[in-house]
């Protein structure tokens, strides 16, 4: 699931349209949301075709839930100020922080589940935020503590619990997976940040490539997690997967950064390579040392940005940074998602039953929450 500040939701918009090189095998539909509303957000799906993120309204950002055509919003913490939905677990079950004060008081974590919203409290400070859920109901976030530092935490039958540090004064939780393994990153006692892996009472330090900076991006059910560290301090990003105590290097592909962004059910790697000289950017596939360029859409430049459990790809590809098509990628295919002439589209998760969720930008009109479907 997924994980956001609220103050640093983003919505993967600003893109554009041009036609695929490669044909469709199967036909996609475009479904826009109906938000009622100028600017709104999908940010995750779960496999009952649930949707959650926020949207514009006259009382500020708001989180919803959309099911079969119903769109309802989940309310705040206090009044009308304002929320941000940020996972869904295959429960119903949602996640998300909320203003609780109407005049920009402090996030609070919440969960949502039956109609109402529920705040999961912090660790002694001011604020909190959930950044992602399962299905047995766990979140984890981050925490402020009475001190001022923040801690990453992990939510569970109504109890929050502090997981510490490697040694430093401050970590965040970002991701956890069907077997209660918590991945986040920490500060150590030296000054670094590195990546952990919490499970059972205990953080684990994942390390880095020999860099004094590394961060994990996500977990697979069966422990494997996927990121980017520096080689050498102050040095460029590589993509690493670190499974069972080993961190592997899986290069930049030929360009001068990479990333792990996803990982699949059995441990395939999803990274985007960049280069920041031509400014190209490539996505690629890596599984047991072999690495699978995604390839893009007639035009120089792909970036992905989630994967499904059967290792379908969704994400972008672009001719400059302003003209930007949704693709989905499966069995060595790129198809361009299907979007309105002149409007500008975004593909950002994918779910395990062939439903994208993503956006589209109509520059006269906004940026709307988008599925698609066959």
């Amino acid at each position: 699931m997924r994980r956001f500040l609220l103050a640093g939701v983003v919505c993967a918009a600003a893109l554009g349209l041009f036609v695929a090189a490669s044909p469709a095998k199967t036909t996609w539909t475009l479904t826009e949301l109906g938000m009622g509303t100028t600017f709104s957000a999908a940010i995750d799906i779960n496999d009952r075709a649930q949707v959650v993120g926020y949207r514009s309204t006259t009382r500020g950002s708001q989180a919803f839930l959309w099911e079969d055509g119903e769109v309802q919003d989940l309310g705040t913490l206090s009044g009308d100020s304002a929320s941000v939905a940020i996972a869904v677990n295959n429960r119903g079950q949602v996640a998300g922080v909320s203003l609780t004060d109407p005049t920009f008081g402090p996030n609070h974590a919440f969960i949502w589940e039956d109609g109402v919203m529920r705040p999961l409290g912090t660790l002694g400070g001011g604020a909190s935020a959930a950044f992602a859920i399962n299905d047995r109901g766990e979140v984890v976030g981050t925490s402020s503590l009475a001190g001022g530092a923040s801690h990453a935490f992990v939510w569970k039958n109504g109890v929050m619990t502090d997981l510490g540090t490697l040694g430093g004064s401050s970590s965040g939780a970002f991701a956890i997976n069907a077997h209660g393994q918590v991945i986040g990153g920490s500060s150590t006692a030296t000054g670094e940040t590195h990546p952990f892996l919490w499970e059972n009472g205990k953080m684990i330090d994942l390390g880095t490539l020999g860099g004094a900076f590394s961060s994990a991006s996500a977990i697979s059910d069966d422990g494997t997690v996927v990121g980017s560290s520096e080689v050498v301090p102050g040095g460029g990003l590589h993509a690493f997967r670190w499974r069972d105590g080993t961190m592997t290097d899986l290069g930049t592909f030929g360009a001068q950064f990479s990333n792990g962004v996803a990982v699949g059910k059995h441990g395939e790697a999803l990274v985007n390579s960049y280069n920041a000289t031509s400014g190209d950017a490539r996505a690629f596939l890596w599984n047991k040392g072999r690495s699978t360029d995604l390839g893009n859409l007639g035009v120089p430049n792909t970036q992905a940005l989630a994967m499904s459990e059967r290792d379908q790809v969704v994400g972008t590809s672009w001719p400059s940074p302003t003209t930007t098509q949704a693709f989905v990628w499966e069995r060595g295919v790129m198809t361009a998602l299907p979007t309105p002439t002149g409007v500008f589209s975004a593909a950002d998760r994918i779910n395990s039953h062939d439903q994208i969720i993503g956006s589209i930008t109509d520059p006269h009109v906004g940026t709307r929450a988008v599925l698609w479907t066959r």
